[in-house]
């Protein structure tokens, strides 16, 4: 097994940062479309669970990813949640 280096550590991140900062940018926009911060916040921690690299990407995943168990938030975020969905998919 080979030791990473500091360099090697310092490198991941400065590539993670620009993936940070996109996510906070999604999450910037489709923010104000929920009303309540859990669902906000939950939908943030999705959008991440999506682009990670999960292999498996259905609720109980997606839900365990965000330290969500059981799912039952993430599947009322994808069934029941209150938002703008006009303007998440126009």
């Amino acid at each position: 097994m080979r030791l990473q280096s500091v360099a090697d550590h310092q490198t991941a991140a400065e590539e993670a940062h620009p993936w940070a900062d996109g996510l906070r940018a999604v999450g910037a926009l489709i923010g104000p479309r929920f009303p309540r911060a859990e669902p906000r916040l939950r939908a943030a921690a999705y959008v991440q669970g999506l682009l990670s690299p999960l292999e498996r990407k259905n609720g109980w995943p997606l839900a365990a990813q965000a330290g969500d168990e059981p799912p039952s938030g993430v599947q009322h975020l994808l069934g029941r949640a209150v938002g703008a969905v006009e303007v998440l998919m126009p």
